[in-house]
Order: C-alpha cells, then structure tokens, then sequence
C-alpha cells in the first residue's frame, strides 16, 4: 500500500499556532517546563496524526460534512479534520478544534 501525501491548509496551521499560544499561556504560570512538556505532546501527536493518516487516510470517523474526517488528539481535548482526495492519493489537514474551549473563549489579551 502506498503512502498518500499530507498536505496541510493555511487554516489549519493557524489553528495550530493558536492553540500552541493558549497551551503555553494556560500552562507557563505552574512552570515553564510544563508549558514546554505540553507543547512537546501536541507536536507528537501531530506527528502521529500524520503518520497515521499517511497510511491509513480512512482512520478515524466521517463527520457530518460529507468526505471530512475526523480524529480526537491530545487526550481527546482537540479534534483534527481532513479530507481524503483517493485519485490524488493526497490528504488534506483542514482543521484542528478544540472541544473544550472554542475560539471564541479563547481571547486572550497580551501586551504589546
């Protein structure tokens, strides 16, 4: 079985550069060193998402949007979505949501 290609939207990298910030400002507070740990787990499990997408694109459940997928990561807290393109043999990461805290909760004011 040969591999598919993983692609990855601009929405998607943005969901993960907004949840990477939420997870070190929530976290920094007890310690910098747990801010970094819980960093370290979300890239592996993106790391493992993507592998295992990589071989196995079907993983996971279809969601009610037709051809979307969907998969639970870093202990289930977010949900990663793709769509499967089988004639491109391509894998397309679109979105990465939090079932905790939806963005709109997650507005954090910083200093500039």
């Amino acid at each position: 079985m040969s591999q598919y290609q993983i692609n990855a939207t601009s929405n998607f990298l943005k969901d993960i550069e907004e949840i990477s910030f939420w997870i070190f400002v929530t976290n920094v507070e007890q310690s910098e060193n747990l801010a970094e740990a819980k960093l370290s787990q979300l890239e592996s499990d993106l790391i493992v998402l993507r592998k295992k997408i990589q071989n196995f694109p079907e993983s996971g459940e279809e969601v009610a949007t037709r051809g979307v997928r969907k998969i639970p990561i870093y202990d289930g807290r977010y949900s990663a979505r793709w769509i499967v393109d089988h004639d491109k043999k391509t894998v397309t990461l679109i979105s990465l949501l939090d079932s905790r805290y939806p963005k709109q909760l997650r507005n954090i004011q910083t200093e500039e």
